[in-house]
């Protein structure tokens, strides 16, 4: 196995923190780099080893013998000690993944299908070639000249096959929130502190400086601030349930001469590309009075549908917002929500939602 120089990782786009009305994006992971082999960070937790002109040595080690007592645990490691428990602690960067097939010395003496193996049971099958208690080498329908390495950053596999002492895919957890960032990175023989598993946490942390930012984490909607790296102020859409009342925060800054709705930043929730799905929003009273009910929200698209959303029969006192209401789109290009009432501000009672609204067109993400 060749050492190369740390190689050049395209890292997933940082989203925003701070949100901005019902913006809606997305961002994709694209990791992985030219070379083969692995590049050494670390020895021990934070300290370089690498050094410029020099390339750090691994420990290699060769797959148990067929005839030997390790044999059958390259299909169940089974519980340690294992290979490379005892190994210094490491974290390095790995090159380009292949699904390449494991060594012939690895697969000698076992059998062409997995005993005890059923294709309805969906438990990942594999080999453990290095001995180091971790599936390296992944089985499909229980047929061992299936068997390859995935070609996937990250993942419940072996990171390094032929290397006992490193074993998970992990990345940085810098506020120990949970939630990595970074570059998926080669880590052994257990996971250092201030990283966490991929397969710990598969969703990537957009501000790992601050534990209360990561996904999952609870969302204040209209606070300004985005928590649960949604991409936005309001939570994310499979928290959506018509009729309830989110976390929130509730604007009181409106006229100080009678009551003043306001609309929320609007939510769309649905397919990949929005072609269809639901808008999610509701109305507050920023005012110093009472806002007479009962009060409606009224909407209409860009294909000639439009309806009318009673949101609060009793009215809504000062400082008060209504549960959710929900519009639903369908291939449309614009859809437009406006409150149904007088106030004594009324440039705040209205929301236009560009959609995708083309069936014909091609989604791009």
């Amino acid at each position: 196995m060749s050492i190369v120089s740390r190689c050049n990782y395209s890292e997933r786009p940082r989203r925003w923190r701070r949100a901005s009305g019902a913006s809606v994006a997305l961002a994709a992971l694209a990791l992985g780099c030219g070379g083969e082999g692995t590049s050494e960070l670390y020895s021990g937790v934070g300290q370089s080893t690498a050094s410029a002109g020099s390339s750090p040595e691994l420990v290699l080690t060769s797959p148990p013998d067929a005839g030997s007592a390790d044999a059958d645990r390259r299909l169940d490691p089974g519980a340690g000690p294992h290979r490379g428990d005892d190994a210094p602690q490491r974290i390095v960067e790995i090159g380009t993944l292949t699904n390449s097939a494991p060594p012939s010395e690895c697969v000698a003496g076992l059998p062409t299908r997995l005993p005890d193996c059923s294709l309805d049971d969906t438990t990942p099958r594999g080999l453990d070639c290095d001995g180091d208690g971790v599936l390296d080498h992944r089985i499909y329908g229980c047929d061992l000249s299936t068997a390859e390495r995935p070609a996937l950053f990250g993942g419940d596999f072996d990171c390094e096959p032929s290397d006992p002492g490193l074993r998970y895919w992990v990345w940085r957890d810098a506020d120990g929130d949970g939630a990595g960032s970074g570059p998926p990175l080669c880590a052994g023989p257990e996971v250092p502190e201030g990283y966490v598993r991929v397969s710990d946490s598969p969703n990537y942390d957009c501000d790992d400086a601050i534990a209360a930012v990561h996904p999952g984490a609870a969302e204040v909607w209209g606070d300004g601030f985005d928590a649960d790296c949604s991409n936005s102020d309001f939570p994310a859409c499979g928290r959506f349930e018509q009729g309830s009342v989110p976390d929130r925060v509730l604007a009181t800054d409106g006229c100080s001469d009678g009551p003043d709705l306001y609309l929320s930043s609007i939510a769309a929730c649905g397919d990949r590309c929005l072609d269809f799905g639901s808008a999610f929003g509701f109305v507050g009273n920023s005012g110093t009075a009472p806002a007479a009910g009962p009060i409606r929200i009224q909407y209409r698209d860009d294909r000639g549908q439009s309806g009318q959303i009673e949101v609060s029969p009793e009215g809504l006192a000062p400082g008060a917002g209504t549960a959710l209401f929900e519009v639903p789109f369908s291939l449309i290009g614009r859809l437009e929500i406006w409150v149904v009432a007088s106030d004594c501000n009324p440039d705040d009672d209205r929301f236009v939602l560009e959609l995708p609204g083309d069936p014909d067109a091609i989604c791009p993400i």
